[in-house]
């Protein structure tokens, strides 16, 4: 119920946003105003579950830019970052296919996740202490988790979402500031491969999610040096999808140099679903801006 009524409402909130944007983009100067890029690192805590099923930790380090150009309302945003697990642990199981018992079974993990995102917004007049803005865009996160170890496999997921985002800044004087910001992000469709070919099955299975939402928020601080300006921020990601589409991939025992007994040979069909699952991804990140 409360999922339901959440995406209600943001439906509702894309809607109105873009009523504004709409008539906003009409107006856009013809200059090119007011250009900004930075830079930025960071560096914190990932965790990647699936409930009662498994889950992948690790401690990222992040780059990311940005690329914004501001009109007197009117603004654009190109946002892109990738993140590489660092000491990365699965914890989950082996499933045993003849009898379908599992055994607890830990490993490394080398993850890499990318995220691309586009946005256009309304600057509000805002006053002299304080200023504010809304955003509606595009975004694209891509995440590889290349799992070690006997049985292992690598998954790819790939995801669309529509962000929805409020930023603030509050000007304590002139050369610092208090910055935040909070985006609700809605997926549009997920797309997910798991390279299960690598141990067994006769192709790789491919799963589509269509159900779920995120949100990130940061809070930090900026520092206006003239010619250019330094900030730190923590930010906050959070993600919970619903379980995907199933797939029904063969399996064959007698693949990949594998030679087991008899009673296990042969081929069989295996029904496979991506399970609901949650993210959560805690860093912080400071950059230099011109």
């Amino acid at each position: 119920m409360f999922r339901d009524l959440f995406k209600q409402k943001s439906r509702k909130c894309v809607l109105a946003v873009a009523m504004l944007l709409i008539p906003g983009a009409k107006a856009l100067e013809t200059s090119i105003g007011k250009v900004y890029a930075d830079f930025g690192v960071g560096f914190g805590t990932y965790v990647y579950a699936e409930p009662n099923v498994m889950d992948i930790k690790s401690t990222p380090i992040l780059f990311n830019t940005s690329l914004t150009r501001e009109g007197e309302r009117i603004f654009h945003k190109i946002y892109a970052d990738v993140s590489y697990g660092i000491g990365g642990r699965y914890n989950g199981a082996l499933m045993d296919l003849s009898s379908g018992k599992s055994t607890a079974f830990k490993s490394d993990s080398s993850d890499i996740f990318y995220n691309l995102s586009y946005v256009a917004g309304w600057r509000f007049k805002g006053t002299q202490s304080y200023k504010h803005r809304i955003s509606l865009g595009i975004g694209h996160r891509y995440l590889i988790n290349n799992i070690k170890g006997l049985g292992s496999y690598t998954r790819e997921q790939t995801y669309l979402y529509v962000p929805l985002g409020y930023e603030g800044e509050y000007f304590f004087n002139a050369h610092k500031s208090l910055i935040f910001g909070i985006s609700f992000n809605t997926l549009v469709q997920g797309h997910n491969i798991s390279h299960i070919s690598k141990i067994g099955f006769l192709r790789d299975a491919k799963f589509y999610q269509k159900e779920g939402s995120g949100s990130s928020l940061y809070l930090g601080m900026k520092y206006d040096l003239k010619k250019y300006y330094v900030f730190s921020k923590l930010v906050c990601e959070l993600w919970g999808l619903d379980s995907s589409s199933i797939d029904v991939v063969e399996h064959s025992a007698e693949v990949n140099n594998i030679n087991p007994p008899d009673k296990y040979k042969g081929t069989k069909f295996f029904s496979l679903i991506e399970p609901a699952n949650v993210t959560a991804y805690l860093y912080l990140n400071v950059g230099i801006g011109f």
